[in-house]
């Protein structure tokens, strides 16, 4: 029904909301990883050091933006699947509209028929 098909794609908005506060969230992580890093390798040669902090700060970046992407790719689906939603609904609607308007119809036509009947008689 209508109504089943607007609280799917309530809770289906409400997902995604969640999904996309999840991968904002990331960003700022992500930007203070990728400041460490581009300090630690600014430094100028003789301190440039690669150790296990360094290693650390780039497996770091690499896990954010794989999570990042990896939201971007279900804010995608859910998306997708909202309007797909979105469209069943209008569907839906259009159809229920259309029977309503021959039931209208029919009973238009039920009352002139019972009318001429009368005036038949």
């Amino acid at each position: 029904s209508v109504s089943n098909v607007s609280q799917e794609i309530a809770t289906m908005e409400e997902a995604r909301a969640s999904v996309e506060q999840s991968m904002n969230d990331k960003h700022g992580p992500l930007a203070l990883a990728r400041s460490r890093l581009a300090v630690r390798t600014s430094k100028p040669n003789p301190e440039v050091v690669r150790d296990s902090a360094e290693r650390s700060l780039e497996k770091e970046i690499g896990d954010l933006e794989h999570s990042i992407r990896k939201l971007q790719l279900e804010m995608a689906r859910q998306t997708a699947d909202i309007h797909r939603l979105e469209q069943t609904r209008a569907r839906l609607e259009a159809d229920l509209k259309d029977k309503s308007d021959a039931l209208a119809l029919e009973q238009e036509c039920e009352s002139l028929q019972l009318d001429l009947s009368q005036r038949m008689k």
